[in-house]
């Protein structure tokens, strides 16, 4: 998820059924298309298929994806490699248009999780950087800070905080 942060509130945000592709989740295909418009697959068996699995043609299960993909590209594996370079450009691509759509000149990408602060075994963090050419600050994160903002914004609502980030808080 590319997420676009200006004076201090959510202005805008991509997944991956439209941008960038992950592991397992990706933008829908032609074909997948028309095989949910034909009822023969769901729009989620479709999402849950078209990420970098579907490159490498592997096909496993979710938790297990990532580290699967990562021995057959240690191994030499050129369609795990094409998977991981469909995701760069892909990773690039989005975050080229979420700088399109800011109103103010940004002042950095923060990359995360478990792909976007990755450097070993495949270097996701450094190729990102170096695909943005020096155009804009790239910062990281560890791969665990979703969970720990996670945890910030939830102490922060119960702690009575009615606007996260631009989103109102309600039910409370």
């Amino acid at each position: 998820v590319s997420i676009l942060i200006e004076e201090g509130k959510i202005r805008g945000a991509m997944d991956a059924c439209l941008g960038a592709m992950g592991i397992v989740h990706g933008p829908l295909d032609l074909q997948m298309l028309r095989d949910i418009d034909d009822g023969l697959r769901t729009a989620n068996e479709c999402f849950s298929e078209a990420g970098a699995v579907k490159i490498a043609d592997l096909n496993t299960k979710v938790t297990k994806a990532k580290d699967e993909l990562l021995k057959r590209y240690m191994e030499g594996d050129n369609k795990a490699l094409l998977a991981f370079k469909s995701m760069i450009m892909t990773i690039l691509m989005e975050i080229y248009g979420i700088i399109g759509i800011s109103e103010t000149k940004l002042e950095g990408v923060v990359l995360t999780g478990s792909i976007g602060s990755m450097e070993r075994p495949y270097d996701f963090f450094n190729e990102i950087k170096s695909g943005l050419k020096g155009s804009i600050p790239v910062q990281k994160l560890p791969a665990t800070s979703g969970s720990v903002g996670s945890a910030q914004i939830a102490e922060a609502v119960f702690k009575g905080k009615r606007d996260i980030l631009g989103i109102k808080v309600v039910g409370f």
